[in-house]
């Protein structure tokens, strides 16, 4: 990806996706083949967001189907040093016991 980049694709059931004012999209950067943070702006051109409907679990956080058509991004990821998701996902695997034990 360049300077300027862009994003194409879909990503679902991204809660808060059709309010937020930013959106963090996990995307594989096509150089380097790491899946890194891009922000987006909400309501940027390219956008199109929709609430998904008639799920009886959507009732806590409003759910969204999103499309990217050409939305354009900042090359660097919001994460400090544009670390791939790799390095920011194993924070959080030690706890996993714990949260489905419901602790």
């Amino acid at each position: 990806m360049t300077a300027r980049s862009s994003l194409d694709g879909e990503k679902r059931w991204i809660g808060n996706g059709t309010i937020a004012d930013v959106l963090v999209v996990w995307a594989r950067n096509t150089e380097d083949g790491q899946v890194k943070g891009f922000p987006v702006e909400g309501g940027a051109t390219g956008l199109d967001a929709r609430r998904m409907e008639g799920k009886g679990s959507l009732r806590a956080v409003c759910q969204a189907d999103l499309t990217f058509t050409g939305v354009r991004v900042l090359a660097a990821g919001p994460a400090p040093g544009r670390e791939p998701l790799r390095r920011h996902c194993k924070g959080g695997s030690p706890s996993r016991p714990g949260v489905g034990a419901g602790r």
